[in-house]
């Protein structure tokens, strides 16, 4: 039975389109497509995107999101320190290396200038990245800005206990 079902919905994918076709010859009235006044968004997300780049935190302000921008400024702040330590450090071994004669030191200080310049390296990309997550959560923030949730909620979680010592719990949603 419910492979004839299947092979008739395989068959036939039209007959589960469900939405009607409306007639695009009727006339609607004037005065009701004209007393709808356009959507003017409160918060610019080109706005919001400007001000994040320039400077983490700004776009997170703007859109007031107030409790995001410490966060992107102090990940910025740390991951530029440590971009500029890492490259200190880099540079004073590059030097220690040149002016370094034996072999045994030269092989030890290489490996530890590597490791600085990686370190910067990767720091210098978790800076970026965190630019433009930063941007990109003021851009939907901004566009998020005017919609609100005030009639939908998350129903009630109650404990379940069922027969034969079974226990769980039970979720209602309510729209």
């Amino acid at each position: 039975m419910y492979t004839y079902l299947l092979l008739i919905f395989l068959l036939f994918p039209f007959s589960l389109y469900s939405q009607s076709n409306k007639d695009s010859t009727t006339i609607v009235d004037s005065a009701s497509v004209n007393s709808k006044k356009p959507f003017v968004m409160t918060k610019s997300p080109t706005g919001a995107i400007v001000r994040s780049l320039a400077f983490p935190g700004w776009g997170q302000w703007y859109v007031e999101r107030y409790w995001k921008a410490p966060l992107f400024i102090g990940a910025t702040a740390f991951t530029i320190t440590n971009v500029v330590v890492s490259h200190n450090r880099y540079t004073t071994k590059q030097q220690e290396f040149d002016n370094s004669t034996n072999t045994l030191q030269k092989s030890v200080l290489l490996q530890q200038k590597e490791n600085y310049r990686n370190q910067r390296d990767l720091f210098t990309f978790f800076t970026v990245l965190i630019y433009g997550i930063g941007a990109i959560d003021a851009y939907t923030d901004a566009h998020l800005f005017d919609f609100t949730v005030e009639n939908l909620s998350y129903g009630k979680i109650t404990p379940y206990t069922g027969t034969n010592g079974q226990v769980g719990l039970t979720m209602i949603l309510e729209f």
